[in-house]
């Protein structure tokens, strides 16, 4: 007889293979875990997409600034010896265009012209990009125009003058010869 406490010698285990009942869950079907990449993914790139755009956007005006800078600093240049053509700075040697008066100016005027285009084309050569010379040329045009007009008017004006002496000249001339004919004839 067996005693509590003790397996029996003669037991050996087995198994059998039985299906296992199953019984049918309650409830709701089993969805599947919704996957929210693809969306975090959209999402991502759309803001990748705006700090991009917001880059560009600043370095385009930086680059316009610069750009800008660059051109006001060549139209300076412009200017600053466009005035010293025009105006001189106030010494025998460097008059101006402007303060010389009579044949003086008349045959300066073509020197004065070729020497403010050279300056304007030195400044359009000072500048490094295609954007940088659009710019230049546009603003310096206006001036070049400006500076040219005031050039013409002061060359007719001081052509008109050297006209008006050159037959006040003239009459007196022939006003003297006149006269001595005249004492020639009453001798």
């Amino acid at each position: 007889m067996p005693q509590f406490g003790q397996v029996p010698d003669s037991f050996v285990p087995s198994t059998t293979q039985e299906p296992a009942p199953t019984t049918p869950a309650a409830g709701g079907g089993i969805q599947p875990m919704h996957n929210a990449a693809p969306e975090q993914m959209e999402q991502m790139g759309a803001s990748v997409g705006r700090m991009g755009a917001i880059a560009n956007t600043i370095g385009l005006r930086i680059q316009w600034d610069q750009d800008n800078a660059q051109t006001r600093m060549a139209e300076n240049g412009f200017l600053q010896q466009a005035n010293q053509i025009l105006h001189g700075n106030g010494t025998p040697d460097n008059p101006g265009y402007l303060n010389m008066r009579g044949q003086q100016a008349v045959d300066s005027y073509q020197g004065a012209a070729q020497a403010l285009a050279k300056a304007q084309q030195q400044g359009l050569d000072s500048l490094s990009n295609p954007f940088e010379k659009q710019m230049y040329q546009r603003v310096t045009m206006q001036h070049a125009t400006d500076f040219g007009g005031m050039m013409s008017d002061h060359q007719f004006q001081q052509r008109t003058q050297v006209n008006i002496d050159s037959a006040s000249a003239a009459a007196s001339t022939y006003q003297g010869l006149a006269a001595m004919q005249l004492s020639l004839i009453h001798i």
